[in-house]
């Protein structure tokens, strides 16, 4: 992890609001053990709060808990989705209140860059940025590799994690998000 958080030594990597709100899905992620996960789940709503992706992290773990059995623990993952829906529709309000004619809009949220630009962009965010292009070939599937080995509850939802985040990139970030790739830094590098 203390490798993936390297990047955020750049000054401009500590602009992206994915670098803070990765920091709080690693100690999430580290927070969580069967029958303690309220603190886990205080650093996933933390961690939406500060960049929305990161609601893509507390489903998965809403999802995994019940999958587990965990019942009471989905429902408290799962509690966060409508606080955080809330907020948004409220932040919209705003946005929306303000907002001229003329404004640019988003071009939209199918890029298609596929494998090539996920290790691109974890080459980019990661301490990866200070070796060849070529290391992320090698060494980000053996991170997933390694993490799919551990046979743990931390296994399992890291590996989750950054697969789920992975797939998202190759299939829906423009090649300007890539610094989508900092949500998983901490934990994949």
């Amino acid at each position: 992890g203390l490798s993936g958080s390297a990047i955020l030594t750049e000054p401009l990597m500590l602009m992206f609001h994915e670098s803070w709100a990765a920091i709080l899905i690693a100690l999430s992620l580290a927070l969580r053990r069967d029958g303690k996960w309220v603190a886990s789940a205080v650093a996933g709503f933390a961690a939406v709060m500060i960049r929305e992706t990161a609601i893509a992290y507390v489903l998965g773990m809403a999802v995994l808990a019940l999958l587990g059995g965990k019942r009471r623990e989905a429902l408290g993952w799962a509690a966060i989705v409508p606080v955080f829906a809330a907020y948004l529709a409220w932040h919209a309000a705003q946005a929306v209140a303000v907002a001229l004619p003329n404004d640019l809009r988003s071009p939209g949220w199918i890029g298609l860059g596929g494998w090539s630009f996920y290790l691109s962009s974890t080459h980019l965010t990661t301490a990866l940025a200070s070796f060849p292009k070529w290391t992320a070939a090698i060494l980000v599937p053996l991170a997933w590799f390694g993490w799919a080995g551990l046979r743990s509850a931390l296994g399992l939802r890291t590996v989750a994690t950054i697969a789920g985040y992975g797939l998202v990139m190759m299939i829906f970030a423009r090649p300007d998000n890539f610094y989508w790739g900092l949500l998983t830094a901490p934990v994949l590098i």
